[in-house]
């Protein structure tokens, strides 16, 4: 492993933004605060979320069946909401389950969050909202390729790992522990414990088939746990041809083909931060050094990828949680994630 860092950007979600104790949906029950999240600038951007608005009833202490059309997305704006147009597209098999867009109006500079509302109730009491600016919006945010990133699904012939991940077992070097509440959200985690220092690494890993001349990114939450003391905790996809085998150039194999979202330095123990990245780093065998490729796409003869949750180059003790590998040909989706739930008082 030549090199850790690579471009990713690393935002810290451990506080809720204050909400205003008004509703501007007055009739409705519950919200979810919600940051979202432009790495890149964006102008009138349709932000999609995939959200399972059972699992927000519950975190709100409710029950009930979502209304559909109850779903309403404001920004906070100079301590105002604003009302984002927005459609909610659920799935067939569960109409609480899917994809919700909102067309946020005006330039979001690269790097910003915004604070939004995302109003919702139970039942089948709400008008129907229709916004002329969503007539013809359709997703087109790809699906997360990770499909237990989220870690919720146990292996079903080892009910004590995730279905879909792969890790040795404990050694003098560390260890990798499946923990359920762990998350920053409440769902499970990994915790992996890197007791040798040094130049070591322990990873949990996820296969992925890719596809050359595309751009993928690679997001999550990560801190560094009690017990730390130096290394880095990391989320990377290293890149190979379909077989495993390196992908090669006219100038030679690349060594180091990698996405990186998260390299945090470990120097005690840190928040929960949302890692976050698209640039591609190969080693330049004749430099000795690493480099981004400049359109930041897979290279020809790219077919897989192995997603690497864990920790390195220390004495380190990470959790990882809510990982997420995408395509992202349009340009990089929105990083979003729910910082409280509300029922109305």
């Amino acid at each position: 492993m030549r090199a850790i860092m690579a471009a990713a950007l690393l935002l810290m979600g451990t506080m809720a933004f204050s909400a205003p104790a008004t509703w501007t949906n007055a009739d409705w029950n519950y919200r979810a605060q919600v940051s979202a999240l432009s790495p890149d600038e964006r102008a009138n951007a349709l932000v999609e979320w995939d959200v399972d608005f059972s699992d927000l009833i519950a975190r709100a202490g409710a029950q009930g069946t979502l209304d559909p059309n109850s779903p309403r997305v404001t920004m906070l704006q100079n301590g105002q909401e604003k009302e984002m147009p927005c459609r909610f597209f659920a799935e067939k098999d569960n109409p609480a389950k899917g994809r919700l867009c909102w067309l946020r109006v005006g330039t979001m500079p690269a790097g910003s969050a915004d604070s939004c509302l995302v109003y919702f109730d139970v039942g089948a009491s709400k008008p129907a909202k229709v916004y002329p600016e969503m007539a013809r919006a359709k997703p087109v945010m790809a699906k997360n390729l990770l499909a237990n990133g989220d870690l919720v699904a146990p292996d079903k012939a080892d009910a004590t790992r995730p279905d879909g991940w792969l890790y040795g077992p404990a050694s003098d070097v560390g260890s990798v522990e499946w923990i359920k509440g762990a998350g920053r959200s409440g769902k499970p985690a990994f915790k992996v414990t890197e007791a040798a220092g040094g130049e070591t690494a322990v990873v949990a890993s996820c296969q992925v088939a890719v596809q050359p001349n595309t751009r993928y990114s690679l997001s999550g939450w990560a801190k560094a746990d009690k017990g730390s003391t130096d290394g880095y905790v990391l989320l990377q996809a290293w890149f190979s041809t379909a077989d495993g085998k390196a992908v090669s150039s006219p100038d030679g194999d690349y060594g180091n083909y990698k996405l990186s979202a998260s390299s945090i330095v470990v120097k005690g123990e840190s928040p929960w931060t949302f890692v976050y990245g698209t640039s591609i780093n190969v080693y330049d065998p004749k430099s000795k050094s690493n480099h981004a490729i400049d359109d930041q796409k897979t290279l020809p003869g790219t077919g897989a990828a192995s997603i690497q949750a864990g920790t390195c180059y220390g004495k380190c003790v990470g959790l990882l949680s809510d990982m997420e590998f995408r395509e992202c040909p349009n340009g990089l989706p929105m990083g979003i994630w729910v910082t409280a739930v509300e029922k109305k008082p």
